[in-house]
């Protein structure tokens, strides 16, 4: 009798179970925000079987939440999102799009504060075309816009802000400022009148309502 299939199959099997034990624990770990021990045992699970999808969504949730805590380390959000594309490239579509999306536009807004605004734009590029209804993502790139003079293109940013997620404040309010800035005071005005209804302890809101008020009124700003 050939022993050699029945040895490979079990081989086979020990592995499986192994993988799928190192990412159960991972996920308990990372539940409990762990992520230190999360990680190790996705990374394990990995280089047990690299094709393993669980275990890279996984290793990537992990390494966001190490970045989480040390939001200066951009070489962890790096990492996460390297995880994070190839267990999409290994998952169904749909699967990990909005947390891959949220994880670029947090390596968007970390170029930025290091004043990389060229790799902030490809950055925020993919997040917006792996989640084209991420509001915070178009608003940013609506504020971008604005800040290099594209005002049209940046209040139809804005506009589909409001679209999106109508509780969004601050889509309503950097519509207001494009109009504003394009002495369209009457608009301005709706649309800062719209923020202060969302956000009516917002001083700021108020004063640029009360501002554009004045400004229809023929008083002065």
């Amino acid at each position: 009798m050939n022993m050699k299939p029945v040895l490979l199959i079990g081989l086979l099997l020990i592995s499986c179970n192994k993988t799928d034990s190192l990412i159960e624990k991972g996920n308990a770990n990372l539940v409990l925000g762990d992520y230190k021990r999360a990680r190790h045992c996705f990374a394990e699970a990995v280089d047990h079987d690299p094709n393993a999808s669980h275990a890279r969504l996984g290793l990537g949730k992990a390494l966001f939440q190490e970045y989480c805590t040390t939001p200066e380390d951009g070489s962890l959000l790096m990492e996460s999102l390297v995880q994070l594309e190839a267990a999409r490239s290994l998952m169904s579509e749909g699967r990990v799009e909005k947390l891959l999306s949220r994880v670029w536009l947090k390596r968007t807004h970390f170029l930025l504060m290091n004043a990389d605004t060229t790799e902030a734009l490809k950055a925020l590029s993919r997040s917006t075309s792996l989640d084209p209804r991420s509001g915070n993502a178009v608003n940013l790139a609506g504020v971008l816009c604005f800040y290099q003079g594209e005002n049209e293109k940046a209040l139809t940013l804005f506009k589909r802000v409001i679209t999106i997620d109508s509780s969004i404040v601050s889509g309503y309010f950097n519509a207001g400022m494009v109009c504003w800035a394009d002495s369209n005071y009457a608009d301005a005005y709706q649309y800062w009148f719209a923020a202060a209804r969302h956000a009516p302890e917002d001083v700021e809101i108020l004063s640029w309502v009360a501002r554009a008020k004045r400004r229809l009124d023929g008083g002065a700003q």
